[in-house]
C-alpha cells in the first residue's frame, strides 16, 4: 500500500473578546485570515475563536481556497466553545462534547465557565478514506504551577477527552 499523508495545522489563536486582554486579537485574527488560504495543509484545527466576526472573517477567507470546508462547534452560554476545524476534504460528520468541569461562575474574566470548552470531532472523507480530527480545548492555566487551582480541572478534562476519542473514533 502506497504511504499516504494529511498535513495538519493546530494553532491556539489566543482570541478572548476582551480586548486588554488580548492585545492585537483582531491583529492576529486578520493575518490568520490572509495566512490560511495560501498554505499547504489538509486539516487546520484552531482553538479560542471566540468571537463571531473573528469567525466569520476566517471562514469567509478560506471559503475559496483549498480549505473550503469548515465546522465551528457552539456550546456554553455565549455560543462558542472557540473551536474552528477548516478542511480541504468534505466534513461529514460532527459532535461536540462540553467539559463537565470548568472555572467559577463568578470568575467573568477568566471566560471558561461560559464559552463551554470541550472537544470537537470532525469525520473527514479524504481520499484515502474516512479520518477523525479532534479539536480540543482544556481550561487555561491562570497563574503558576504552584498556585494552579485547576490543574485536576484539566486532568478531568483530558480523561473526558479521551474517553470521547475512544467512544467516537472510527
Amino acid at each position: 500500500m502506497e504511504h499516504q499523508s494529511l498535513r495538519l495545522l493546530t494553532l491556539n489563536m489566543w482570541g478572548v473578546g476582551i480586548l486588554w486582554f488580548s492585545k492585537d486579537r483582531v491583529i492576529r485574527m486578520n493575518a490568520l485570515a490572509e495566512l490560511l488560504p495560501t498554505l499547504d495543509v489538509d486539516v487546520v484545527a484552531l482553538q479560542e475563536i471566540w468571537m463571531p466576526e473573528a469567525q466569520d472573517r476566517i471562514i469567509q477567507a478560506t471559503a475559496q481556497s483549498d480549505l473550503r470546508y469548515a465546522y465551528y462547534f457552539r456550546s456554553g452560554i455565549l455560543g462558542g466553545s472557540g473551536l474552528l476545524t477548516l478542511s480541504r476534504y468534505p466534513i461529514i460528520h460532527t459532535m461536540f462534547h462540553e467539559f463537565r468541569l470548568s472555572t467559577r461562575p463568578e470568575r467573568i474574566l477568566q471566560g471558561d465557565y461560559y464559552f463551554g470548552k470541550g472537544i470537537g470531532l470532525a469525520r473527514i472523507d479524504t481520499p484515502y478514506g474516512e479520518v477523525d480530527i479532534y479539536n480540543l480545548h482544556t481550561i487555561a492555566q491562570y497563574t503558576d504551577d504552584e498556585r494552579d487551582g485547576y490543574i485536576a480541572h484539566r486532568g478531568s478534562n483530558l480523561y473526558e477527552s479521551a474517553r470521547f476519542i475512544n467512544a467516537n473514533s472510527t
